[in-house]
């Protein structure tokens, strides 16, 4: 009679803690997916569609898990391996203690960790992916603004000075050194559909094709310097202005102000 009173009690046991690995591995899912609708929808800006979605189903889920409590916490005694009642806060952080005291033998039990990262990386090429197209249109656009400032140069020449010529030129080596660098460093990435029109190279009789480019914003190619330093900056209407090209400190007289103020105003 004892025997089988101990059998029943061992039996009983066995029941109740199985019974309790089946809620606990249900939980276990329930949570982990709770976390993965958690780490996705702070991807989304709130009141996006999709992010009023992902929050109703973390609603859904977060039900499931409140039932699935209910359902443990009703199995009662005894109770040797787990915790005789579990609440929310217990399971909600799946670093928590209790989750390692379930062993998870079946694969299928680890779907939504496998799930969770398959989609992450998924997201993660979907969003290089963008930032590839994003870069791409910024070349496009690029090229295209430092076109259109080539075309003004080339419109402005027809209808400047001497002086203001030597100045577009400059700043029109600059603009095709730029061009030519920045369309031999992109052509792999996007379609560059017209070729440069060197127009100020030639004017200072470089060979595109012939010579080095490397550029930044204080550096242009090698030219003749001649070609600018013999045209004079000077206006025609006034023999007192000072030519850019020579200025230096002895071109000014200081005694010409009356205080440090006027100096400012140059």
């Amino acid at each position: 009679m004892q025997s089988l009173t101990y059998y029943l009690k061992d039996t009983c046991q066995a029941r109740k803690k199985k019974t309790d690995c089946i809620y606990l591995k249900r939980l276990q899912r329930l949570t982990s997916e709770r976390h993965f609708l958690l780490d996705l929808i702070k991807k989304y800006a709130r009141g996006q569609a999709i992010a009023i979605r992902l929050s109703k189903q973390v609603q859904k889920v977060v039900a499931k898990i409140k039932q699935s409590l209910a359902e443990y916490n009703l199995v009662g005694e005894p109770s040797m391996s787990f915790p005789l009642k579990l609440d929310f806060e217990d399971i909600k952080n799946q670093e928590n203690e209790i989750w390692r005291k379930v062993e998870v033998t079946d694969p299928a039990d680890n779907l939504s960790a496998v799930k969770r990262q398959a989609i992450q990386l998924k997201s993660m090429i979907d969003r290089a992916k963008e930032e590839q197209c994003l870069v791409k249109a910024e070349m496009v656009s690029t090229i295209k603004w430092f076109r259109h400032q080539h075309s003004l140069l080339i419109a402005s020449m027809n209808n400047s000075t001497e002086g203001r010529k030597a100045c577009l030129v400059k700043e029109g080596l600059f603009i095709e050194a730029k061009l030519l660098e920045f369309i031999k460093s992109f052509d792999e990435h996007i379609i560059v559909e017209e070729s440069v029109q060197t127009i100020f190279f030639s004017i200072v009789g470089l060979d595109k094709d012939v010579v080095e480019i490397h550029v930044n914003d204080f550096d242009l190619p090698d030219f003749d310097e001649n070609v600018l330093i013999n045209v004079d900056f000077v206006d025609d209407d006034d023999e007192d202005d000072i030519n850019v090209l020579d200025f230096n400190e002895e071109n000014l007289n200081f005694e010409d102000f009356e205080d440090d103020s006027d100096l400012h105003d140059i």
